[in-house]
């Protein structure tokens, strides 16, 4: 007969390593969002991620993959991902996507910008 204290002990084990072992996949806890800006300027976007580190991010418009550059930077830190577009155009409208890959697997979460050019008046005096 087994004693009950070691079998407690045996199941605690299971249970820790089980959790120690435990991959949780990405979640974006603060999605991306539909967004204005103006032609010329800049816009900044956000979201945060959780889930079991390492998270590689990956950001696409309208389906293609960014690569970073001057008018295109990013990062991923403290769980929050940025993607920084310089100097916007007419062109930079669009469905831009953030993704989120782990061993455990990937998740997307997707914003819509609109970038609008300047209106022109005059004011007379």
């Amino acid at each position: 007969m087994v004693p009950l204290q070691f079998l407690l002990n045996f199941i605690l084990c299971l249970f820790t390593l089980s959790w120690i072992d435990l991959i949780i996949p990405p979640k974006f806890t603060k999605k991306l969002k539909k967004m204005d800006s103006i032609k010329g300027s800049f816009v900044h976007l956000e979201c945060i991620v959780s889930g079991s580190h390492p998270i590689s991010i990956q950001w696409y418009k309208d389906g293609q993959e960014i690569t970073a550059s001057e008018k295109h930077k990013y990062s991923f830190h403290d769980n929050t991902a940025f993607l920084e577009i310089n100097n916007l155009e007419g062109t930079d409208s669009g469905s831009y996507t953030c993704e989120a890959t782990n061993k455990a697997g990937s998740n997307q979460c997707s914003g819509f910008l609109t970038v609008k050019g300047l209106s022109s008046f005059f004011v007379l005096c």
